[in-house]
């Protein structure tokens, strides 16, 4: 048991952050169904882990709430926990892939989680409560801040063959909504759109931020240095030019240049 165990540990921290957070997600999941096993020969009623570790959509999360951080590593239903972690793996995947920024996947898996419980919390008004638990609005959260970084990026979907980012963020986010409308699962599906939303935030600001630092370092200074005006003129116009492909990158990705961008873009960095 204590080679396994070391071995585990070891696994644990040689794999990335996403590998890890599947790792923690497992180790709760085997908790909340073990806690829940014992309770069979016990006083507890079947499901009481739930409880425990999932959010009480409405004014009753006050009086647990430590859960608004728990549910977004807990499952109960096995069939979600197997579909969560496949997406998590897939998703950040390509969000790694992106970014390859850990931080970011922690802040993205984070404050996605959240999101989609506090978008639960404020709609209980009027949809009613219920109980919060799952990972799948922190992994909207990191989808679609990988969508918005490259939309037109090309992935494999079985029986599909290979479709776009953009396309398969707006399929999960078109169904939450369709789900939200038709009153099924309602605290789970407006979660998935709290994610949604800051991955949304959450990438539009940091590629705002990459395109600044891109700008700042392959800018040319327009201006003194040669008195010939032709030429001042010439390197004000590719000048423009950059930041028109710069631009062109932040709102649409770099997959929407198109050849002869791609080409400018790679012959002005190497300057």
């Amino acid at each position: 048991m204590a080679s396994i165990a070391n071995e585990i540990g070891e696994s644990f921290r040689r794999n990335d952050i996403i590998i890890k957070l599947i790792y923690i997600n497992t180790a709760v999941f085997l908790i909340v169904r073990l806690l829940d096993l014992a309770a069979l020969g016990g006083s507890r009623p079947t499901g009481w882990a739930v409880l425990l570790f999932g959010m009480p959509i409405g004014p009753d999360v006050l009086s647990r709430p430590w859960t608004i951080a728990t549910n977004i590593i807990a499952h109960y239903d096995f069939f979600h926990y197997i579909f969560n972690m496949l997406c998590l793996y897939w998703f950040g995947r390509l969000f790694m892939e992106c970014y390859a920024d850990s931080r970011r996947a922690i802040s993205a898996y984070v404050v996605g989680g959240l999101s989609g419980c506090a978008a639960a919390f404020l709609f209980s008004p009027i949809f009613g409560g219920g109980v919060l638990l799952g990972a799948s609005g922190a992994i909207m959260s990191l989808m679609t801040a990988a969508t918005v970084s490259q939309p037109d990026r090309r992935v494999w979907v079985t029986f599909f063959g290979e479709v776009k980012m953009k396309y398969i963020a707006l399929v999960y986010v078109g169904l939450s909504v369709i789900m939200v409308i038709g009153l099924t699962n309602v605290g789970g599906n407006l979660a998935h759109l709290g994610g949604a939303l800051a991955g949304y935030i959450l990438a539009r600001k940091w590629v705002r931020s990459r395109v600044r630092a891109n700008k700042s370092r392959m800018r040319v200074t327009r201006g003194g240095g040669n008195p010939d005006w032709d030429y001042n003129r010439d390197r004000a116009a590719s000048n423009r030019e950059l930041d028109r492909i710069l631009d062109k990158i932040s709102s649409r990705g770099y997959n929407s240049l198109t050849e002869a961008e791609k080409k400018t873009l790679f012959e002005r960095s190497k300057r």
